[in-house]
């Protein structure tokens, strides 16, 4: 799972949590939850870690190039990848823990390609 997030994206700040307690469910099954802090800048971002009890990895992405690549809308967009590193599923706005779980759980039940 991949978050393109912003400490200045309000809708943000209520999706954070939801994908904390994701992740802390499907860790143990091998899912990789990568944050990636878009446009913002570095002190803000270490703050919203920090308050929001971030603990999967975020990379940091001032220039918004990592979010190019993804053709991303806006923050927050969420993609979900399969092992082959092929974008499954893509949430564009805040997402929901149930949402994101179902759209994980569904590549966790198909197939290895």
């Amino acid at each position: 799972m991949v978050n393109f997030w912003a400490s200045w994206c309000w809708p943000c700040r209520t999706e954070q949590p939801a994908l904390q307690d994701v992740y802390q469910r499907y860790r143990a099954e091998g899912v990789r939850f990568v944050g990636v802090n878009w446009r913002d800048q570095s002190a803000a971002a270490k703050d919203w870690i920090r308050r929001f009890g971030v603990t999967y990895p975020n990379v940091f992405d001032p220039s918004g190039a990592v979010g190019a690549s993804f053709a991303i809308r806006g923050a927050p967009d969420t993609y979900i990848v399969d092992r082959t590193g092929t974008i499954r599923y893509a949430v564009f706005g805040a997402a929901s823990a149930s949402e994101i779980s179902g759209l994980i759980q569904r590549v966790l039940e198909q197939a290895p390609s």
